[in-house]
């Protein structure tokens, strides 16, 4: 039988990782611990556990109702939910967001072509299609490989 450490106050809740607050127990009576805690004080990280432990939802699933959960009431950029929803679905950037993301983590690159004439570059990749350049390559010479 696996035994889980249950909270007795849980850390949402600001208890602490002491000995004296945690008690052993199998999974049922993990999540009948949490059930009781959301019948009596109706906190939904307790709900979300109880789900989760008796696998009505996934722990990814769990993750992202906590997520939602914690950031109740908070204002969120456009930009960061769409962070959220990517990573969420697991989707991929477009080239736009792509070159959004390069341009914010200041990656841009000079760029000196044989004739000496110097280039900024911002999607690496693009530049390297554009001028039959092996994108591969290109990374191990800027990054000094």
């Amino acid at each position: 039988m696996i035994y889980h450490n249950h909270h007795i106050v849980p850390r949402h809740a600001g208890g602490t990782d002491e000995a004296s607050n945690i008690v052993g127990c199998d999974i049922i009576e993990h999540a009948e611990h949490h059930k009781y805690r959301y019948d009596m004080l109706g906190e939904v990280q307790d709900y979300i556990a109880w789900k989760a432990l008796t696998g009505q939802i996934s722990g990814a699933q769990a993750n992202i109702m906590a997520t939602k959960a914690a950031n109740t009431g908070k204002k969120q950029s456009a930009l960061a939910k769409q962070r959220q929803i990517l990573a969420q679905t697991g989707l991929r950037r477009t080239q736009k967001q792509r070159i959004a993301c390069s341009v914010r983590q200041g990656k841009e690159w000079i760029v000196t072509t044989p004739d000496g004439e110097e280039t900024t570059v911002i999607d690496l990749k693009k530049y390297c299609i554009a001028h039959g350049l092996d994108q591969g390559n290109m990374m191990r010479t800027v990054s000094g490989k």
